[in-house]
């Protein structure tokens, strides 16, 4: 099995998709997202993840391409402004564009299967789920330029069930779901 990148705008899918479809598969499924956020609490200065979020995004993608095994990897939004990260996941894998209306992807945030958890730099635990107002960007105008830079297309706009149907096939076919 081939591995698989999934790229796309905030919100759209791509940690949940990748993870249900990846126990599905017996594959392991990486997040890019959680693996910086990881080495920002690593370093003991959670801060430093504005500071180096490149660098740690560019380390975390080396590390999911030390995988000895097929993977499915999660990427963030801002993935499509790192060229260095971006250019080394075009030879990695099938990269599929997760789209998804935004409409869609706000009225069913309670349909994540992945949590995403922040730490303070002490270790103490913040609940949360990706904080939009932090984070958020709009990406909708960029669209565009995931399509040019992705393999296949994965239009994310049914049930959860479907979104991971359509990722299976993608990842037989290699083909627009």
């Amino acid at each position: 099995m081939k591995n698989i990148v999934l790229i796309g705008a905030a919100n759209r899918g791509k940690s949940t998709l990748g993870a249900l479809a990846a126990e599905k598969l017996g594959m392991r499924h990486l997040d890019v997202d959680q693996m910086v956020m990881e080495m920002a609490v690593e370093s003991g200065d959670i801060r430093s993840i504005f500071r180096r979020f490149h660098e740690y995004q560019d380390q975390a993608v080396r590390t999911a391409m030390e995988c000895k095994e097929p993977i499915i990897l999660s990427t963030g939004a801002e993935i499509l402004i790192n060229p260095t990260a971006l250019e080394a996941l075009r030879t990695f894998g099938l990269v599929v564009h997760v789209k998804r209306p935004s409409s869609l992807s706000r009225e069913n945030k309670s349909n994540l299967v992945i949590k995403r958890t922040v730490w303070k730099a002490d270790g103490e635990e913040i609940d949360s789920i990706y904080d939009e107002n932090m984070f958020m960007q709009d990406y909708e105008k960029d669209l565009h330029l995931y399509d040019e830079v992705a393999d296949a297309i994965l239009e994310n706009i049914g049930t959860l069930e479907e979104g991971v149907e359509k990722l299976l096939a993608l990842a037989e076919s290699g083909s627009t779901a």
